[in-house]
């Protein structure tokens, strides 16, 4: 499933990556000889430039360690959704923030193949399911953020 930037942070986005691809072809990749594949800025199609900028971008995103606390609204950052539940914009509700992270035992935990090896679960969120009962599940917090509602009365 593909999803992309919006067209303004792709487009500005997309100059900046330009700037920093240009200036490392410059510079090269010294001690990795044979292992990297160079990409001439000239013959970079705009398919490259943006998988590379998606990369990056989600990178950046999965990065900070978000402080959640109990109580609190989330749901997933754009792109980095890696399980069923939530939906794409679903809220859950923060019902543990976990000293210390746990890491998923089944057969999909343990291979490396799986999305999530090794991944390190460290909240516990609550879900309504379809059948409208209240579940709990393990996340890893870095793919959420926080949602604050600014509710109005009628």
């Amino acid at each position: 499933m593909s999803r992309s930037l919006p067209p303004a942070t792709r487009s500005n986005s997309l100059d900046r990556f330009v700037q920093q691809l240009e200036a490392s072809l410059q510079e090269g990749n010294p001690g990795r000889g044979d292992e990297t594949d160079s990409i001439e800025a000239d013959h970079a199609d705009e398919r490259v430039a943006d998988e590379a900028l998606q990369l990056r971008e989600l990178q950046r995103m999965l990065m900070p360690l978000c402080n959640l606390v109990p109580g609190d609204l989330v749901r997933w950052k754009p792109g980095l959704k890696n399980r069923s539940l939530p939906a794409d914009t679903q809220l859950a509700v923060v019902t543990e923030v976990l000293p210390q992270p746990v890491f998923d035992t089944s057969a999909d935990g343990l291979s490396a193949e799986s999305s999530i090896f090794r991944e390190p679960l460290n909240v516990r969120l609550g879900v309504v399911t379809r059948f409208g009962d209240f579940a709990e599940y393990h996340y890893d917090s870095r793919r959420f953020k926080v949602v604050v509602l600014h509710l109005s009365e009628y």
